[in-house]
């Protein structure tokens, strides 16, 4: 079973640490199956968390609010023959996009409450796996693996650091006059999101 060469597109569309819970997936099916193929689909900072990780082959970007960039993706997609697509959080491209490029195993996460227009995307899905209010997502996230005989996997999340990266940052330090021998805290001032940040005082 493990020389099996599935060709994977995984879909991460979502932030920063959704894509931190997703990286335990890359490392189990490539365990599993060493000569796999995976391609992921993510988006802005996200794919930063993921630009050095060795168990993926091929990183694409993507707005999940333009309808030009769903259809370059469409076509730059359409002859890459996958065995396989994984969306880890379901909306309305890529739940759509696998089954436009014909994958023929199309696997979702599926929420129990959802309205009547979010359970029609899953007429395009064809292995859908209802997530548990509360649940420990990369543990989730790896259960979507039982589709391919994958279970009792390790949910331990874990980043890649380039070389170039870690220089950046000595450099940063270097600047500041800063001892990056001590432990430094860094705080983010700002959000994802408009409407939860503070006006200014």
């Amino acid at each position: 079973i493990a020389d099996k060469k599935y060709k994977i597109l995984i879909f991460q569309t979502q932030r920063i640490g959704d894509m931190v819970c997703t990286t335990p997936v890359f490392r189990e099916i490539k365990k599993s199956f060493p000569n796999s193929h995976i391609t992921v689909l993510g988006t802005g900072a996200a794919l930063g968390v993921v630009n050095a990780n060795p168990h993926i082959d091929k990183i694409m970007g993507y707005n999940p609010f333009s309808i030009l960039s769903f259809l370059k993706v469409c076509f730059k997609l359409y002859k890459s023959e996958f065995t396989h697509s994984i969306n880890f959080f379901p909306s309305l491209a890529p739940n759509i996009m696998p089954f436009w490029l014909g994958v023929p195993e199309r696997i979702c996460t599926k929420i129990t409450a959802m309205k009547t227009t979010e359970k029609l995307l899953f007429l395009f899905v064809n292995s859908p796996l209802i997530y548990k209010k509360g649940e420990y997502a990369p543990a989730h996230h790896l259960k979507l693996l039982s589709f391919f005989g994958i279970t009792g996997s390790n949910p331990k999340r874990e980043i890649f650091i380039p070389a170039d990266a870690i220089e950046k940052v000595e450099n940063y330090f270097a600047d500041l006059n800063l001892d990056n021998s001590k432990n430094l805290i860094g705080i983010s001032i700002n959000c994802g999101k408009k409407f939860r940040e503070w006006p200014r005082e």
